[in-house]
């Protein structure tokens, strides 16, 4: 699960390094030819984004890497309010994320209901729980919260609306709880609850997260991890 986070996340940090260096150089990304000159990952990563706006996911099929392609699909298919983009992805697991996404832009629970557990990812992932937590809060519904079942992402959703760092210390699993205190810790613009925490990935998150909605670069230089830190400064000033 990490490994395939952390792809991801690379994938994400060098779309944006593509993304703002090709608009100070005065290059549009949004042309398809453009993207036909680069190569390997760059390549890739200009697909991408032209597939996202111009919402057209049969862009997303001229990425060679699997990985790639299925963000990219995951992404038109957000833009398009559109689930059927996620048929076209055959791997279990981000065809969930993909179902997901598609549920909280629409902000229609029903969808996570289409969410499956078959893939090995999901033992882990608990993505319809997650879905219906987020399309609570993206309508915001507590009510929806009582959909969730498992009890730890539960506690997650209502703590969520509650916006307490006492809301979070009930939730038993460490990941979901840190997760929840990153968000209180967003929410009410709080560093000192990213202080606290003791994952210092979780931690740096925190910062990056709580930065970001300040966009006080400061608090960045707190961030340890390098990269981490660099994409905290860098979203603040082209995010």
């Amino acid at each position: 699960m990490k490994s395939h986070h952390k792809i991801i996340i690379v994938f994400v940090l060098i779309l944006l390094i593509v993304v703002g260096c090709s608009k100070r150089s005065g290059v549009i990304i949004g042309v398809e030819n453009n993207c036909e000159n680069l190569d390997g990952y760059e390549r890739d990563f200009c697909l991408w984004d032209f597939a996202k706006t111009s919402a057209d996911e049969t862009i997303c099929g001229k990425i060679d890497y699997d990985e790639s392609k299925n963000q990219c699909l995951i992404e038109v298919a957000k833009v398009k309010q559109d689930k059927a983009v996620c048929d076209q992805i055959s791997e279990g697991y981000n065809k969930n994320q993909c179902l997901k996404g598609v549920a909280v832009v629409k902000q229609d629970i029903t969808i996570c209901n289409e969410i499956t557990a078959e893939s090995t990812l999901e033992l882990f992932g608990n993505t319809k729980d997650k879905c219906f937590r987020e399309v609570a809060l993206a309508n915001g519904d507590k009510s929806l919260c009582q959909q969730v079942e498992n009890t730890d992402i539960k506690n997650w959703c209502l703590a969520s609306f509650e916006k307490t760092k006492e809301s979070c210390q009930i939730i038993q699993d460490a990941t979901n709880k840190f997760d929840c205190l990153i968000g209180v810790a967003e929410e009410t613009q709080d560093v000192s609850i990213c202080d606290g925490l003791v994952s210092l990935g979780k931690k740096d998150k925190c910062f990056q997260k709580v930065a970001f909605v300040m966009k006080d670069k400061i608090i960045c230089d707190k961030i340890l991890d390098v990269y981490t830190k660099d994409s905290c400064t860098f979203d603040i000033d082209y995010g």
